[in-house]
């Protein structure tokens, strides 16, 4: 069984969120020439090797929740 390691992204709207997630999350190369604005909140769920000084753990499975930082989204922050 592999474990989980959660990473939230949060920050103001249009600060590159989304873009920082989707690289990290191996979904892009590069930022998007278009703007899209997250919807509350996506999760992007990821397996990743770990760095070689701790190899013998064996894979884990990386959560980015990508948080919008609109505030017509703030009632979710809280739960979030």
């Amino acid at each position: 069984m592999s474990s989980v390691v959660k990473i939230l992204v949060i920050g103001p709207k249009k600060a590159g969120k989304s873009t920082i997630a989707n690289i990290i999350g191996e979904m892009a190369e590069g930022p998007s020439e278009t703007y899209r604005p997250t919807v509350a909140c996506r999760i992007i769920e990821h397996e990743r090797d770990p760095p070689p000084a701790v190899a013998s753990f064996g894979k884990f499975q990386l959560e980015l929740w990508d948080v919008s930082g609109d505030f017509k989204y703030e009632k979710c922050w809280g739960p979030i």
